[in-house]
């Protein structure tokens, strides 16, 4: 779509050709789709819940976004919130099964009741037959747990998940109740909650004044409703309680005595308007109504102010007590003793008392481990996790004395810090206590923390990464690709603080978790699995390109390193030669069992020369190794070898079968063979049917299997596949023949030729999978077109590279596989029939670059990938049932970073950071704020600064410290290239704003230029070339014109030329603003574009040696950051969420001392505040990079340079980074286009959230908010389908409701489809349904990070 207005575009450095536009200039009608690629990674709870069924160890994250700027008072803006359901796995990984976004509205406390868990004695469940739950009980088994959340929305909401057999996925079932709010004030409802310890009771308060108590039905009745299919509802009755004029700081339920269980317990740390502290105690019987005065009791404690106020109230299970814990110090009291008007406040010593001078980190979370339930009747054991990553065990006996606490020490520490989400996981007893940590402004993780008689302060072991890259102020869209393979740029972003602060890479992808790595050989170009007769392991055939090498993996496939060992000893395979193909066949022994013989294991080897059957077994290897080789008889084993002047090209195995590709004088053949023992011969392959002349050498031979029977695929040298039927008496017989070259010369048939070919399969839809030699995968649909004959229907061709791409089938499943693509590894499957793909993303300890995969296999009966590198054998599980996640990869600043720059010319990241000198412990020790720089290696992380030991970063010619004044911080890094007049030479330079602001001094800031050389040596230096001091920091900086740069400083926007004569930086133009300006562009036209702290957009003009402002947005918001999407039009983000598209003249008006307004075209509100905008290519390889989506406003072709001037990054993709961590994909709309989402919007909300049905009104009488399509919510128009949409349409046709108007003037449905789609054939049943939701996944999944 052509959006030029063909007027006269004019040189950005002649001030004097600025022009006037011309009067027919109009605002285009746009929307605007906003897409969450990535949400909020902040985790603020964890909570260890069976919410599924009692055999699965579930664990529920819960998390919402950082505020980063606190909203207007009258903003209706909800945060956003999201809930996440984890399995823990056999292997002590969290793999992620369901999540849930859309609650719009925030989760403010969240608690799990149910039934009484004794601990897991031995570990983690490994089979569906635990707790007599089989198979076919799927359906009917209940989950012992219910999720309980508070809702600002003022509901509460229960919520349990249950498995979808048809769909094989997991969804959550939600029953939200509204709380009433009498005597709550609705804006601080559901502020805390807390659940009896035997979930008998529950309670949920405002802030002051009242509080709630819920009496719950029993689990037996809340597995009724569940059973029955009702809404669960476990609410018995409720009661408000007023404590009116105090404060609620916490509120806990408290553990009965263990004699006296009718009792219910709750406990209240309050302060009252005097800002003194008590504490008040309700007593009441659980078997009695909520609503009879006499049976409560309460009970309340004035406290002395030497207890501060607590960060937590922790109830202990011996004694009805609980521990206040609180800056300083924690106390042990007991319920009776409140009650009996004697309570005692026991102090316990956490860690060493405070010293003078020192300060002491705060307990964020606790949680208690697993132990046997003979020690636990009179102990209650727990971790307190340290805001700095500290963890301490606390040992608390019933006989203890009368604080009950028997000791406290230092148990480990996390390389993380740690918030409010902590958990210790059930790992079964006998093994090492689990610990997971959300982290806070780091990454968390699950760790092992060795259980000892004596606590030893060592680094808790690492299992697995919980990735937190939140916030997010600048990010980068960088294609780091190698060299050939399909542009796509990755995500890197700036991470942390302090010494978790990083780059982090973000990408969308399985997590494929390395766990174990070795040394290995290199060249190896295919592997092999074999079985061990043993069944102790396996053995792994590695194939070279002149020889084979064979090895053994002890461990039969589970998920649990094992040991390697070396067998190229065991001759057994000719490991001479190259093989061609290999594997396991199941072959009739000797014995007999039941009348019946037994089924042993035996391998197969094709080699060009021979073709070797045998049985391998470790136990033979082992007594070699030994040195008992003279008592050991040989491998058993038999060969068929070639005939002279005969050889084999290619084989392949299937089951039972092998394809064999022979040359010889006559030509080349190929044989379907069966693969059987023949008594008293050593002849074990029978030919079926005839051999098939092939004429030449084909490019790959293999089997697949369609309808549960094998099928031979042959690549031919003229760029087709042929498929072959595998008929057991008659041998091989020609089916089909398709070509896989489209649209290209013949003479480009090689980058055409097979190199492997795969079929998957569902229980609805067949693919034909083809990998080719110039690294494209072909896809077809494979159909039964009759007896005998198959119908290939040609669907896409994935591009992924220049090299030959190689697919596997899953050993397991036969709608998955796998794809090496270069150095890439991609998994394939087909949910309910449909094609879908993701990268897997390899996480490899201790190995920062990515691996480059050679090779793969799948070991068996495991999810775990056995992998070769250039020099190591990777083994890496990918879980059961793999889902796509965010796989993070940090490249370790250990300082705070600020702001970020890729460096394209070297190839290398310069970030801004700032880091402090001085002791955090201290309260005496003066701290001191520095500025710095890192220049770091996009791929492997390595700091490639030349830096001072003693001053640092230097100037290389003048030896002067760049950086070290106290209080300064870089505000802004940018790139200035300079054209010489004299010489003509372009110079790239870095340009730094920075600025220093210290209590009780005038604040200062200062520009610098500087230049960067890489060394022989690969370090870079830094020469300091120009600066130029200012009286106020500088907040942002661009460049400007050939010679110019412009800044703010202040509230003043100056220019700044190189004086090539004198070699300074000298003053051209200034004008005040209302307020800083965080981000400026410049772009066509010399316009300047700013975001203000008070004006989302100001632009201004440099006309005749002045800066003048031309155009502002019409609304006062707080600027945070802007992009020009298109040629006039500039999409802006401010503080409060929003995001607004606005228009202006290509041209400042003739008139430039008039200030005018932008026309705002669009105006959406986000969850997170924008922090930055990048334009990139971040498309997967299976969509293609060029295509273009109707409806979808793009950069036009054709365009001058000049109006090119400002659109920055290349592709069509617009990327945002959201301060809390989110990502989105913010795609400009047509108005035809935005009708028809808006009203599949409003459809999927009314048919599916239960709204009521408002007519939406036409495009130009929509307001501004009314032209944003949230595509979150048609994400789950895709995942409902076509035939949800189709009865939903079919039912507002009935209403006769067409977007407001008279469905005669729109043609309804069919005119907003026509109009974006073109004419469509309304007859087809189905289809146009079909096509309007392919449309629609299209552009919701248009962008893969």
């Amino acid at each position: 779509m052509d959006i030029s207005d063909g007027s006269a575009w004019t040189d950005p450095n002649h001030s004097s050709s600025l022009r006037t536009p011309s009067l027919h200039q109009q605002p285009p009608d746009y929307g605007l789709l906003t897409r969450t690629l990535i949400h909020s990674p902040v985790v603020k709870k964890i909570l260890p819940a069976r919410i599924r069924r009692a055999d699965l160890y579930d664990v529920v994250f819960i998390g919402v976004r950082i505020p980063p700027y606190p909203p207007p008072y009258s903003s209706s803006h909800k945060l956003e919130t999201f809930l996440e359901l984890h399995l823990l796995t056999e292997s002590g990984k969290l793999q992620k099964v369901a999540s849930k976004t859309d609650f719009r509205a925030e989760i403010r406390d969240a608690r799990v009741f149910g039934s009484q868990r004794e601990s897991n004695l031995s570990g983690i469940p490994k089979d569906d037959s635990m707790n007599g739950i089989h198979q076919e009980d799927r359906k009917l088994s209940l989950p012992p747990d219910v999720l309980v959340l508070t809702m600002d929305s003022g509901n509460l909401a229960f919520v349990y998940a249950r498995e979808v057999v048809e769909t094989g996925e997991v969804e959550f079932v939600i029953n939200m109740i509204r709380i009433s709010g009498k005597g709550l004030n609705p804006k601080y409802l559901g502020k805390a909650m807390t659940v009896d310890p035997f979930s008998r009771a529950m309670a949920t308060t405002a802030y002051q004044d009242t509080f709630r108590i819920f009496a719950l039905h029993s689990m037996e009745e809340v597995h009724r409703q569940m059973s029955e299919g009702l809404p669960l509802n476990p609410i018995k009755e409720e009661r408000t309680i007023e404590v009116k004029g105090c404060f609620v700081v916490h509120m806990e339920f408290l553990y009965p005595n263990a004699m006296d269980t009718d009792h219910v317990l709750l406990v209240l740390f309050l302060i009252d308007a005097n800002r003194k502290s008590k504490l008040q105690l309700y007593e009441w019987s659980p078997s009695k109504s909520l609503l009879d005065d006499h049976d409560m009791v309460n009970y309340g404690l004035r406290l002395s102010e030497d207890i501060s106020i607590p960060i937590h109230i922790i109830p202990l299970v011996i004694h009805s007590a609980f521990l206040i814990v609180t800056e300083f110090y924690t106390h042990v009291v007991k319920a009776s003793d409140i009650m009996d008007g004697n309570a005692k406040f026991h102090k316990v010593a956490i860690y060493s008392g405070p010293t003078r001078g020192q300060k002491q980190p705060l307990v964020t979370a606790y949680s208690r481990p697993y132990r046997h339930p003979q020690y636990s009747g009179n102990h209650d054991d727990m971790y307190l996790a340290m805001e700095n990553g500290d963890i301490y065990y606390m040992e608390v006996e019933a006989s203890g004395l009368g604080n009950l606490v028997q000791a406290t020490s230092k148990a480990s520490f996390l390389e993380c810090s740690i918030g409010s989400a902590f958990a210790v996981l059930d790992n079964g007893l006998g093994k090492d206590d689990m610990i997971v940590a959300g982290g806070e402004m780091s990454s968390g993780g699950i760790y092992l923390v060795n259980i000892s008689a004596y606590a030893v302060d060592t680094g808790a072991k690492q299992e697995e990464s919980v990735t937190n890259w939140a916030p997010v102020f600048d990010f980068s869209l960088i294609d780091v690709s190698k060299s050939g393979m399909t542009p796509r740029d990755r995500v890197f972003a700036i991470t942390g603080r302090g010494d978790h602060g990083a780059v982090t890479e973000l990408r969308h992808g399985i997590q494929a978790t390395s766990k174990e790595v070795r040394e290995f050989l290199s060249g190896v170009r295919q592997l092999w699995i074999l079985p061990d007769g043993s069944g102790e392991g396996y053995f792994v055939l590695a194939g070279l390109a002149q020889e084979s090498f064979m090895c053994y993996r002890s461990g039969n496939g589970r998920d649990m390193p094992g040991d390697w060992w070396d067998c190229q000893s065991l001759k057994a395979l000719e490991l001479e030669e190259p093989t061609l193909a290999a594997g396991g066949v199941d072959l009739p022994g000797s014995a007999a069992v039941n009348g019946q013989k037994t089924v042993q294991p035996w391998t197969i080897q094709i080699t060009p020369s021979v073709i070797t059957l045998c049985q391998l077994s470790f136990e033979d290897f082992r007594d070699i190794e030994d040195g008992m080789d003279t008592d050991v008889k040989p491998p058993k084993r038999m060969q068929q070898r070639c005939e002279d002047g005969e050889s084999i090209i290619s084989a392949a195995l299937y089951r039972n079968f092998t394809l064999i590709t022979q040359r010889n004088s006559t030509g080349v053949k190929l044989v379907l063979a069966e693969i059987k023992l023949q008594q008293g011969s050593d002849q074990f392959l029978t030919p079926i049917g005839a051999s098939v002349d092939l004429g030449d050498d084909p490019t790959f031979v293999g089997f697949g299997e369609f309808q549960n029977q094998p099928v031979a695929m042959i690549g031919t040298r003229m760029a087709t596949i042929q498929i072959l039927q595998c008929s057991t008496t008659e041998g091989l017989l020609p089916v089909s023949e398709m070509p896989l070259y489209h649209h290209c010369d013949s003479s480009e048939n090689g980058i055409h030729f097979c190199e492997s070919a795969i079929i998957i399969s569902s229980d609805k839809a067949s693919k034909l999978l083809c990998g080719l030699r110039g690294g494209s995968v072909v896809d077809f649909s494979l159909d039964s077109a009759g007896p005998g004959d198959l119908k290939l229907t040609l669907n896409r061709e994935i591009h992924f590279g220049p090299i030959p791409v190689q697919l596997y089938n899953d050993t397991r499943r036969k709608d998955v596989a796998f794809a090496l693509a270069g150095p890439e590894v991609y998994r394939f499957e087909m949910p309910r029939g449909k094609f879908k793909a993701a990268q897997l993303v390899f996480v490899v300890k201790d190995l920062e670059v990515d691996p480059t995969i050679h090779a793969l296999t799948q070991a068996p009966d495991s999810s775990s990938l056995i992998c070769v590198t250039e020099d190591k054998i990777v083994v890496a599980d990918i879980g059961d049932t793999p889902s796509g996640k965010i796989c993070g990869r940090k490249l370790m600043l250990k300082q705070t970073p600020r702001r970020m720059l890729y460096h394209e010319p070297l190839g290398v990241f310069v970030v801004a950071t700032s880091y402090t000198v001085g002791s955090s412990d201290s309260f005496s020790e003066e701290r001191k704020s520095y500025c710095g720089l890192k220049i770091i290696h996009p791929e492997s992380g390595e700091s490639l600064l030349r830096e001072d030991p003693i001053q640092g970063i230097v100037c290389c010619k003048s030896k002067k410290p760049i950086f070290g004044t106290p209080g300064e911080q870089i505000y802004c890094i940018t790139e200035w290239h300079f054209k010489s007049t004299v010489n003509e030479n372009e110079y790239r330079y870095i340009a730094i704003g920075a600025g220093t602001i210290v209590p009780g001094q005038p604040p200062s800031g200062r520009g610098i230029i500087l230049t960067l050389k890489q060394d022989t040596d690969g370090k870079i230096d830094i020469r300091k070339q120009f600066q130029w001091k200012e009286s106020e920091p500088v907040y942002s900086l661009a460049p400007f014109g050939s010679n110019g740069i412009l800044y703010c400083s202040g509230k003043t926007l100056k220019l700044r030329t190189l004086n090539e004569q004198t070699l300074r930086m000298e003053d051209a133009a200034s004008t005040r603003l209302r307020s800083p300006a965080a981000h400026i562009s410049v772009t066509s036209n010399n316009l300047i574009h700013l975001s203000c702290a008070a004006d989302s957009l100001l632009v201004a003009a440099y006309e005749n040696g002045e800066l003048k402002k031309v155009f502002s947005d019409s609304v006062a918001r707080a600027g945070f950051h802007h992009i020009k999407a298109l040629p006039n039009l500039v999409l802006a983000t401010d503080k409060q969420y929003g995001l607004t598209g606005h228009w202006h003249f290509p041209a400042p008006p003739s008139d430039t001392n008039a200030l005018r307004s932008t026309k705002t075209i669009f105006d959406a509100e986000l969850t997170s505040s924008i922090s930055r905008v990048r334009r990139g290519m971040c498309r997967p390889p299976w969509i293609d990079n060029q295509k273009k989506i109707p409806g979808v406003v793009t950069i036009p072709e054709g365009l001058e340079q000049d109006e090119y001037t400002g659109i920055t990054g290349k592709g069509d993709n617009l990327i945002a980074a959201g301060v809390d961590g989110s990502f989105f994909q913010l795609t400009i709309l047509t108005k035809e286009a935005v009708e028809l989402l808006r009203f599949l919007q409003r459809l999927f909300a009314v048919e599916q959230k239960g709204g009521k049905y408002a007519p939406l009104s036409k495009f130009e009488d929509t307001d501004l908010r009314g032209r944003h399509v949230d595509g979150d919510f048609l994400a789950q128009v895709v995942k409902l389908g076509p035939e949800w949409l189709k009865m939903a349409v079919e039912k507002r046709e009935t209403a006769g409701r067409w977007n407001g108007i008279e469905r005669g003037e729109l043609m309804g449905f069919n005119g907003m489809v026509e109009r974006v789609l073109g004419k469509m054939d309304w007859d087809d049943g189905l289809r146009v349904y079909e096509n309007v939701v392919a449309y629609v996944d299209e552009l919701v999944n248009d962008a893969v990070l």
